[in-house]
């Protein structure tokens, strides 16, 4: 045998190897990849879920039903699910796209599932789906549908969804109303009750003391009720003593009327605030509708709010208009920080006086101008009164909104010392200021009792020059 005929038998007996080879192959590349186009697994949408059971291998089945626009977790323990939770594992479930088939010459695991979903439709009808091992290769699951002979593979995306447990999906949400629907709430502590009720759409407080409530202060108190979500569930809970709901840090009390319906009967709800989960106190138990649960402890300490926290900020209102008279006693001693000072005393009173109004004109003139308002010192009427410096008090009170109300003033109370009494349509505002030379932080007040801190640019308008000689 020559080479050139040596070289061609060799040829052809790689053609018939690589020949046998795929002839070979070709049936098992049949079984795996049959189908090479995507198509929907399932012709259910997920608005047409009323119910799925997702049970896996070495669980108990989570069951979650759908009814309106709401579902429901029925198994293992009967609660309220997460709507968009729930409802993504319908989506994701209903449109489910098989990649591929696969035949009963691959291991997919589908014959010993992991997880079992059934999926029912609102006309009764069920799918079983049955998810497997993952591929070995690219981020595939096998599912078989039903009895069907040949496997699905698709996305692994959805595995995210099976794994979830029965908190996962459901509402953590505490409390169920909106803010507009509560028409009234108490706030009780072992030591104090608050009372707080709505009328005519404004907020008041009505125990311990009758005062409006600050408008900023209500809103807040309600969002952080309604929003009051559950960081964990205690799903098989203990005496109620064990949480100390016996002996509650704080208890809220909420009447709500149906929304849309402001005329029915409001129904009373109560959330209980027991002890806290363990002695750093970073969470506390609280009951609610039924539930036990823990929350953040800092969420109860923006319920426990005190009356003064949600009493109306506006100290008071006074209209310039109606003002007839500035008593102003300031006493400054002397400072050196932040800068050196000369003591100074000032002892004034400024009173109102309207300069007449002119002849009228007739009426083809232009209208007279309204009559202007000009103030002079009670004792000095020679002496020229700044009224730029005096209105500028006065629409600093107009209205005079504190920064907060404290039980009592600081001891000892800041040197700087100013007297303020108004005098309007016969009435007399007595106000105390304390500030420091510095004038740093917040100034302290008083007024028929109730104790404050304003802002310090409130302060500079007391130090103004009113055109009376210092004393």
């Amino acid at each position: 045998m020559n080479f050139k005929t040596t070289i061609f038998l060799i040829a052809l007996l790689i053609i018939a190897g690589v020949t046998v080879y795929f002839v070979h192959q070709q049936p098992a590349q049949t079984t795996e990849t049959a189908a090479t186009t995507t198509k929907n697994l399932l012709s259910v949408s997920a608005d047409d879920v009323a119910k799925i059971s997702v049970t896996p291998a070495d669980g108990q089945p989570l069951v979650l039903e759908h009814t309106g626009a709401n579902w429901t977790i029925t198994a293992p323990i009967q609660a309220k699910a997460d709507t968009f939770t729930a409802g993504d594992l319908a989506r994701e479930i209903c449109a489910l796209q098989s990649h591929a088939q696969v035949g009963t010459d691959v291991a997919t695991g589908v014959d010993h599932p992991n997880y079992r979903v059934e999926l029912t439709d609102k006309s009764g009808k069920t799918n079983t789906l049955n998810f497997g091992a993952k591929s070995e290769v690219g981020d595939n699951l096998y599912v078989r549908v039903n009895d069907q002979s040949q496997v699905d593979v698709v996305s692994a995306d959805v595995q995210s969804y099976l794994d979830k447990q029965v908190n996962d999906y459901r509402d953590l949400s505490l409390i169920t109303t909106t803010a507009d629907t509560i028409q009234r709430v108490t706030i009780q502590t072992p030591t104090r009750k608050i009372d707080l009720s709505k009328n005519g759409g404004k907020w008041e407080m009505i125990s311990p003391e009758r005062w409006s409530t600050e408008p900023s202060a209500t809103d807040d108190l309600l969002s952080t009720l309604t929003s009051l979500r559950a960081g964990s569930f205690v799903d098989h809970p203990l005496a109620s003593s064990m949480y100390q709901f016996n002996k509650p840090q704080l208890v809220i009390t909420y009447w709500n009327t149906a929304a849309g319906n402001p005329t029915t009967q409001p129904t009373q709800n109560t959330i209980t605030f027991g002890g806290y989960d363990s002695v750093l106190k970073q969470n506390v138990f609280v009951q609610a509708n039924g539930s036990i649960a823990k929350v953040p402890a800092s969420t109860m300490d923006s319920l426990n709010k005190s009356p003064l926290d949600l009493r109306d900020k506006t100290l008071v209102d006074i209209d310039l208009e109606k003002v007839d008279q500035i008593e102003l006693r300031r006493n400054l001693p002397a400072a050196t920080q932040p800068t050196n000072r000369a003591a100074s005393n000032v002892d004034l009173v400024i009173v109102r006086a309207a300069i007449p109004q002119a002849t009228s004109k007739p009426s083809s003139q232009p209208a007279a101008s309204q009559p202007s308002i000009t103030w002079t010192f009670a004792t000095d009427k020679a002496a020229k009164v700044n009224a730029d410096n005096a209105n500028d008090v006065l629409t600093s009170l107009h209205p005079l909104k504190v920064e907060k109300y404290v039980e009592k003033l600081p001891a000892p109370l800041p040197p700087d010392r100013f007297h303020l009494v108004i005098t309007s349509a016969g009435k007399n505002y007595d106000f105390d200021f304390y500030a420091t030379p510095a004038n740093d932080g917040n100034a302290t007040g008083s007024f028929n009792g109730t104790y404050f801190e304003v802002p310090n640019t409130f302060i500079d308008h007391l130090k103004l020059d009113f055109g009376w000689q210092n004393k």
